[in-house]
């Protein structure tokens, strides 16, 4: 039943985490008044844009779906 649904199971996990991760508002994404921090070194910006995250919770979960259909 799941081996054929990794697309699916990324995609639930990718939905689930992006969700998150929008719904807490981590400071190191976002400013006080709630707008998205740009990328840089300088004061009110940040290392970890919220464009980089989302891709590295995009492949994070592929990986994590293709470890648990492969389990």
């Amino acid at each position: 039943m799941i081996k054929g649904n990794i697309l699916q199971i990324s995609m639930f996990l990718y939905f689930i985490l992006v969700g998150l991760l929008i719904f807490i508002n981590p400071y190191f994404i976002y400013n006080k008044n709630g707008k998205i921090k740009l990328f840089g070194t300088k004061k009110n910006k940040t290392l970890f844009p919220l464009w980089l995250i989302i891709f590295v919770i995009a492949v994070l979960s592929y990986y994590i779906s293709v470890i648990l259909v492969n389990f």
